[in-house]
């Protein structure tokens, strides 16, 4: 274990006259250090708190293994960069925590885990670099958390598990990198602050294997897409599927703000479109939805303002809060006889929406379901309003038409329903 009581042995540092001056010479005026190719490990706060610290050498040759101590280098505030050795198996609990001006580090092929806390609080790291064949499996919690400035990180193929936090508040990333679209999706997260797209507020753009992706498919071997996988990859404009796909879920905010996204179709396993999915999606004009969908989650389709029509299938029983809350270029909609609810300001500011047929089998109806929908008439099957819709369902006091037993006729043209009595 390296120290820095060592450092004297060494000839590392000049011989200080007390205790005191060794803690006063290494977190102050040491500047620069090599570490000797026999160390195998560097214990506990071996350099923290070297304040002055900017450079860190290794030998040729390098047997060091391990930074297993706790804050290794922690609060190295000089400290811009640094080459880790090719033997190094791990980075140990909070290494680099605080190291406030290190701006990129290069992480060995040899690292199979970074550990928790290992680079939080580095505000100044704009890019982590996973050597060609990195075996790193596990991520640890809180282990880029407060990384603000990072704009681009790799997820090397072989991470099978990623901590709590990991990537909380990494508000900047613009770049997601993977080698195996299969090995990402599949990644076991401690909570949603590990995902590394969860936080960023700016457009991402997705590489596989060092290309840009535009294009995405999907192979059949891929179960699951999960929540925020491709969070703002703006320049995402197809989405397609493969032959025999088993996918079974597409998590919530799996597209959100995919603004480049124009078309996709619904896998036939999927059975929930779940929160935020497509939120955002603003260049989709259309969406095949298959019928096995069961319901259409809160802020589903919000904001997708290129979608002109979408045809529901008759298996969804349920659409959320403000569903497609903004679909501006929407122009009909049709609401099939297997929906019993449907949420508040699930369609609000549908300014183009002309007409819509409500079911007599919807029971609930939340608050302002239709407000802002200027153009918007509506049909009802039921003879008079259900106790189960909100007073303020009709917020906007759209024209109303309620009907018992009625037969409808539909304009061959605009599709828009008459009723024509019992």
């Amino acid at each position: 274990t390296f120290s820095k009581y060592l450092f004297i042995m060494m000839g590392l540092i000049p011989e200080p006259s007390s205790e005191a001056d060794i803690s006063e010479y290494v977190n102050i005026k040491l500047q620069s250090i090599v570490i000797p190719r026999n160390v195998r490990d560097i214990g506990m706060g071996a350099f923290a708190c070297c304040l002055g610290l900017e450079n860190i050498l290794f030998e040729e040759n390098s047997k060091l293994e391990s930074m297993g101590g706790y804050f290794t280098f922690g609060m190295c505030t000089s400290l811009t960069s640094i080459t880790l050795p090719e033997s190094v198996t791990s980075i140990g609990e909070s290494a680099f925590n605080d190291c406030s001006s290190l701006t990129s580090i290069t992480i060995p092929s040899s690292v199979t885990s970074i550990e928790s806390n290992a680079f939080s609080g580095c505000t100044g790291l704009t890019t982590v670099t996973f050597e060609e064949g990195s075996e790193l499996v596990s991520i640890g919690s809180q282990a880029f958390r407060d990384c603000g400035s990072l704009t681009s990180i790799t997820i090397p193929k072989g991470v099978t598990s990623i901590g709590s936090w990991a990537f909380s508040n990494c508000t900047n990333i613009q770049e997601l990198h993977i080698d195996n679209l299969t090995s990402y999706l599949n990644i076991s997260y401690a909570n949603n602050y590990a995902r590394p797209l969860y936080e960023t507020d700016q457009s991402v753009t997705l590489y596989i294997n060092g290309e840009a992706v535009t294009a995405l498919k999907i192979s059949e071997d891929i179960t699951s897409i999960p929540d925020y996988a491709f969070r703002h990859c703006t320049g995402l404009t197809t989405v397609t599927f493969e032959e025999g796909s088993e996918l079974t879920s597409i998590g919530s905010y799996a597209f959100y703000n995919c603004t480049g996204l124009t078309s996709i179709t619904i896998p036939e396993e999927i059975t929930a479109i779940e929160d935020y999915t497509f939120y955002g999606c603003s260049a989709l004009t259309s969406i095949t939805i298959l019928s096995t969908v069961t319901s259409i989650g809160n802020y589903a389709f919000s904001l997708c303002e290129s979608l002109t029509s979408i045809t529901i299938p008759s298996t969804v029983t349920s659409i959320g809060d403000y569903a497609f809350r903004k679909c501006t270029g929407l122009t009909s909609i049709t609401i099939p006889s297997t929906v019993t609810s449907i949420g508040s300001l699930a369609f609000y500011y549908c300014e183009n929406l002309t007409s819509i047929t409500i079911p007599s089998g919807v029971t609930s109806i939340e608050s302002e379901a239709f407000r802002d929908c200027s153009n918007l008439t509506i049909y009802c099957e039921v003879a008079s309003q259900p106790s189960g819709w909100n007073s303020y369902w009709n917020y906007s006091n759209c024209p109303v038409y309620f009907g018992l037993n009625v037969n409808w006729k539909y304009d061959e043209v605009t599709g828009k329903p008459t009723p024509i009595g019992e």
